[in-house]
């Protein structure tokens, strides 16, 4: 009886286990790929992921278009913006949700208020990103996102470690392809 009790809560622990690697570790580096990819988003997700994937693509091709030259007025490097997706703290970052979600949002800028009272970069001022946040987010797409994350905790849980890598990892394609026009 004790080994069948140690084999079940070995099994319960890999499985654990298993699930963590998969959704800390190989789930966000197959997203990021399958976002910044040509390809077609691999098998192994849901077909409701695949095509959620496809939009995204479209839509995060559209949005980097004008990076580089966002970055150059801003004085920063792809490097610049890479660290910073590395080094932002997820427990800011859920605190900055959790104050948005119990919060009525009446403006872009009430939105990057909250965002940068909870978010901290050493060593940069989050200040210089407001009018590209206001160029970029509107009303409509930040309560679309808040609405999103209000309905799904677990996907809460587990999207900020896969925002972080899907976004360096688009951030790191996207810097690959500007530095091979760029002629040395």
């Amino acid at each position: 009886m004790k080994r069948v009790l140690s084999i079940v809560l070995l099994l319960i622990l890999l499985g654990g286990l298993a699930f963590y690697v998969f959704y800390k570790i190989y789930l966000p580096e197959m997203v990021a790929t399958s976002i910044v990819s040509d390809e077609p988003p691999a098998d192994l997700l849901p077909e409701k992921v695949r095509e959620t994937i496809i939009k995204t693509r479209v839509e995060v091709d559209k949005q980097m278009e004008d990076v580089p030259e966002k970055l150059e007025k801003l004085g920063l490097t792809f490097d610049d913006l890479i660290h910073m997706v590395e080094v932002a703290d997820a427990d800011q970052v859920k605190a900055a949700i959790t104050e948005l979600l119990s919060t009525e949002i009446k403006s872009e800028d009430q939105v990057f208020d909250i965002g940068i009272k909870h978010v901290k970069i050493e060593g940069y001022n989050l200040e210089i990103f407001r009018e590209v946040f206001k160029e970029k987010a509107s009303l409509k797409r930040i309560n679309k996102a808040l609405y999103r994350i209000s309905e799904n905790d677990l996907m809460t849980s587990i999207s900020v470690p896969v925002a972080r890598e899907t976004a360096k990892q688009i951030l790191i394609d996207k810097r690959d392809k500007v530095e091979k026009l760029i002629p040395k």
